[in-house]
């Protein structure tokens, strides 16, 4: 039996943990060894413990504090492995989750700074096809810009967001519908659903994940907030440069068509002066 046995100098070299790691773990008595010589002193574990190790581990890469395995005991110092690992798998889900809406969010600002620097070479009005936008929308008053209230708004909606489980996706603005439930000028910040981005497969870079049926009935949040559709098409657009962001969406609100789709999204352009700001200017009939 004995020879079964590996000293803590070969668990150390094979599960690539310290020696004073292993006797750490057993002074927390979340791994005592399976026989301690009493005239040498030396340590050694059973092979069915390189499991505990594992999972041990695992629970510090997540982050678990290693005193609170010590609730996972079973007697005589046991490690109760199924509930210690539905633990870990719920921080590992999460994890994943903010690293997919990490993932989506930098291929969508990488999108759009590749879309904007190809049609800043326009020399005028441009054509661009958009996909229909799943956005959360914060209701208008009053027809004139106003830069504070617009700050004041976009950052109610942002704070909104971890709330109803929804991911920006760095596209912002004014947007305008001639008729229906967002009809008028709406703030408005495209989003897409947190939990979609665990779907079948997760979020691979190739298509964001889009409304799912969980929010499907909502439709007025805090402070107004509307989850909503801007609707996809080809669209007509310009971009507008100005010294000043209130002036750039001024200008921008001044050139809309009233029975038109609007919308005057910031645009992010290292190349323009630091006090200079661009708005996409898009409509569609």
């Amino acid at each position: 039996m004995r020879n079964e046995l590996l000293s803590i100098g070969e668990v150390s070299k094979m599960k690539n943990v310290g020696v004073k790691s292993l006797r750490y773990y057993e002074r927390l008595g979340i791994l005592p060894p399976a026989f301690v010589d009493p005239q040498s002193g030396y340590r050694y574990y059973s092979m069915n413990q390189m499991v505990d190790i594992d999972v041990i581990t695992t629970c510090i890469s997540l982050g678990i504090p290693l005193k609170e395995l010590t609730d996972y005991l079973h007697p005589h110092s046991v490690l109760d492995i199924e509930p210690l690992l539905e633990r870990g798998r719920g921080i590992a889900v999460q994890r994943l989750r903010a690293a997919q809406a990490a993932l989506m969010q930098i291929d969508e600002g990488l999108e759009q700074i590749k879309v904007q620097n190809e049609l800043k070479r326009e020399a005028g009005p441009y054509c661009r096809e958009l996909d229909e936008k799943l956005a959360l929308m914060l209701p208008w008053e009053g027809e004139a810009f106003d830069a504070k209230r617009y700050v004041a708004a976009i950052t109610s909606l942002y704070g909104q967001l971890d709330g109803l489980g929804l991911v920006p996706l760095f596209v912002q603005g004014m947007a305008r519908f001639p008729d229906g439930a967002h009809a008028g000028w709406n703030v408005v910040v495209e989003v897409c659903e947190g939990e979609a981005l665990c779907g079948a497969g997760g979020y691979a870079g190739s298509a964001k994940p889009r409304k799912s049926e969980r929010l499907a009935d909502c439709s007025v949040f805090e402070n107004g907030a509307v989850l909503g559709v801007i609707p996809g098409g080809m669209f007509t657009g310009s971009r507008i440069v100005e010294d000043g962001f209130t002036g750039c969406f001024e200008t921008a609100c001044a050139q809309v068509g009233e029975a038109r789709v609007t919308l005057a999204l910031e645009v992010w352009d290292a190349e323009t002066h630091v006090e200079s700001y661009v708005v996409e200017l898009l409509e569609r009939d």
